[in-house]
């Protein structure tokens, strides 16, 4: 097994959130996996729960995760994002090191 030094950890967390479209993007801390699954993400919009329909890493921005919405949020309405780290490893969210997210509290998504 190879050696790993707590120095060669990386913090892997969410930095800020925002609406784009039917989707929200997440700014995370390191680079993102190349799969990112949606189990443990929850998004609730002006208070209703949304379903995620697809979660992937930015294509453009690898330290980006997109979950994409059945419903498109409107400008101004209050989105909320949250995130449950699920029991089983092979559906949580790891950074492109390896490291794994923990929840994420509910936190208010930038939409205007």
């Amino acid at each position: 097994f190879p050696t790993r030094r707590f120095s060669d950890l990386v913090a892997f967390n969410l930095v800020s959130a925002a609406v784009s479209a039917d989707k929200i993007i997440l700014t995370m801390s390191d680079d993102v996996a190349a799969t990112v699954p949606l189990d443990g993400f929850s998004v609730n919009v002006a208070g209703s729960a949304d379903v995620i329909t697809a979660a992937a890493r930015g294509t453009s921005n690898t330290k980006t995760i997109e979950l994409t919405l059945t419903t498109a949020p409107t400008t101004g309405q209050a989105v909320e994002v949250a995130y449950n780290k699920p029991t089983d490893t092979s559906k949580q969210v790891q950074s492109a090191s390896g490291v794994v997210l923990d929840n994420i509290t509910t936190t208010s998504v930038a939409n205007s």
